[in-house]
């Protein structure tokens, strides 16, 4: 059904007294414009005393809309403006009370121009309930994501301090053990140079325990270090290579003396004083002893070598993990400065908002102001002019 004729026969459907009432209050309210259209006083009404009047009568006030009414921007004047589209809107519904007050049925029309009541109706086409519609969608969408950057951000944070709590904890429990590692490897330490020091004590015994026949096993060691300056004592003693030639060691023994300057780390020596005064198996046997010294001396510079090497590796460890960690504690400060950065942003993004919709409000409540002073210098005008052609 049209909303003409819909407002019609719900008004016809009302008492007879309410229905006289907003009768009368619409032939008037007609009439008026229909014969001063160009009157702005009978163009614009008071929308608190119309719609006090007609209370008891809905379906007159929203004849109002029917034929062209519409609220003004605040909301407190009920105004008609005066083009075409209004006046047949307004002629068509005084054209259809006055057909219902002759008791003739009023036809549905094609065009109307009428606005829905948002109370009696589930489909709202009219544009302004449309806008508002998709302002509040924007609004809650808006307010979902802004929950939801700050529901992340929390996150954040807690993971934050989360990790840093883990961290200290990892520390207070890693320390205790840390003194154990520390205490164990200085253990272990210790027990291979106890080992290392059995080792060479039960060679050393059986060194002395073989007989001279064995000094030409040397052959594979690394060399003696030879102190040529003392090869001669006394002005007319041998050099010790000379010495323990004669005392009957092979020349792979005897080369291994040659090589002493080049030896590094070792203290043993073997000089011509050593050798004086001894016999040729003597000679051999103290040969063979400085050699077993030497073999000891040996394997202790490379256990501290291999003990060196240990303890550089466990630093470097300890090295990477704390630059590890502390790695990570920048990336947890520079992800605390981004979000924070990116919060203040936002607040400030929304302040700028404000404002703008504030001074918008405030530019349209002074465009409303002007419009109203001009309308009432155009009344008062009109009222003169009226005066005068009276």
């Amino acid at each position: 059904m049209s909303e003409l004729p819909k407002r019609l026969t719900d008004l016809w459907e009302l008492p007879e007294a309410d229905r006289e009432k907003g009768v009368k209050l619409l032939s008037k309210i007609f009439n008026n414009i229909l014969s001063n259209p160009n009157d702005p006083k009978f163009r614009d009404l008071n929308f608190s005393k119309i719609r006090k009047k007609l209370d008891t009568c809905k379906p007159a006030f929203y004849l109002l809309f029917c034929a062209g009414f519409g609220q003004s921007a605040d909301g407190s004047r009920l105004q008609w403006q005066n083009n075409q589209t209004a006046m047949k809107l307004l002629q068509e519904s005084n054209a259809g009370l006055l057909a219902k007050i002759n008791g003739e049925d009023v036809a549905p029309a094609d065009d109307y121009g009428g606005v829905v009541d948002p109370t009696e109706t589930d489909v709202i086409t009219d544009r302004n309930m449309r806008i508002h519609r998709k302002k509040k969608e924007k609004q809650k969408l808006e307010k979902l994501q802004k929950q939801a950057e700050e529901q992340q951000l929390q996150k954040d944070v807690q993971q934050i301090e989360q990790m840093e709590t883990e961290q200290t904890a990892n520390t207070e429990d890693n320390a205790p053990a840390q003194a154990t590692e520390n205490a164990s490897a200085d253990v272990d330490d210790e027990e291979m140079r106890k080992a290392l020091e059995m080792s060479m004590e039960q060679d050393g015994d059986n060194n002395a325990e073989q007989k001279p026949e064995d000094a030409g096993d040397a052959g594979g060691d690394v060399a003696m270090a030879d102190n040529t300056g003392d090869a001669n004592q006394d002005g007319g003693s041998q050099s010790v290579t000379s010495q323990l030639e004669d005392a009957g060691l092979s020349k792979e023994d005897l080369a291994l003396i040659e090589q002493i300057k080049a030896s590094k780390g070792i203290t043993v020596t073997l000089k011509p004083s050593d050798l004086a005064g001894l016999s040729k198996e003597e000679k051999v046997a103290k040969f063979k002893e400085v050699r077993d010294k030497y073999r000891k001396e040996q394997r202790q510079n490379d256990v501290k070598i291999k003990l060196e090497k240990e303890r550089r590796r466990r630093e470097g460890v300890k090295k990477a993990q704390e630059a590890e960690r502390k790695r990570k504690e920048y990336e947890m400060r520079m992800l605390a400065g981004k979000k924070k950065r990116e919060k203040e942003e936002a607040q400030r993004r929304k302040k700028a908002i404000q404002e703008k919709i504030a001074a918008d409000k405030k530019r349209r409540q002074e465009q409303k102001e002007r419009e109203k002073r001009k309308k009432e210098a155009a009344e008062k005008a009109a009222k003169q002019q009226q005066e005068e052609n009276q």
